[in-house]
């Protein structure tokens, strides 16, 4: 997403005032955050009404970015050329996979995903 000067400040100043963050995120609120990082993604001129909704994916993205992070080498092991569309992509296919279960923690089932597409394997115990 290309953003000039005025956008950039724009963005900058809605931020630092908005007291925007994660705060809790179940399954609805994940799946719909990410799905709005793939809207923003489409759309590569940024439309003044849709800053919330590039807002919001970016929250949700980064939200899922931050599990994947904590999660990396532990009880994730991805791949080093898996990106970040490849993370938001594997979450997504998930949460549409068990929409029945969206009112449960996004955090949970966020590192479930991750954790089916990318396991770790077990060490051997002279390896720990």
């Amino acid at each position: 997403m290309l953003m000039n000067w005025r956008q950039l400040i724009l963005l900058a100043g809605l931020l630092s005032c908005s007291g925007a963050q994660a705060g809790y995120f179940n399954g609805h609120r994940l799946l719909n955050g990410l799905r709005a990082a793939e809207y923003s993604e489409r759309n590569r001129i940024p439309d003044p009404r849709a800053i919330n909704t590039a807002l919001n994916g970016a929250v949700a993205v980064g939200y899922v970015m931050g599990i994947a992070d904590a999660a990396e080498g532990k009880t994730v092991c991805r791949p080093s050329q898996a990106d970040v569309r490849d993370v938001k992509n594997t979450v997504i296919g998930h949460l549409n996979a068990n929409s029945h279960r969206l009112r449960q923690s996004g955090e949970y089932l966020a590192l479930e995903a991750l954790e089916n597409r990318w396991p770790c394997k077990p060490k051997r115990f002279w390896e720990r």
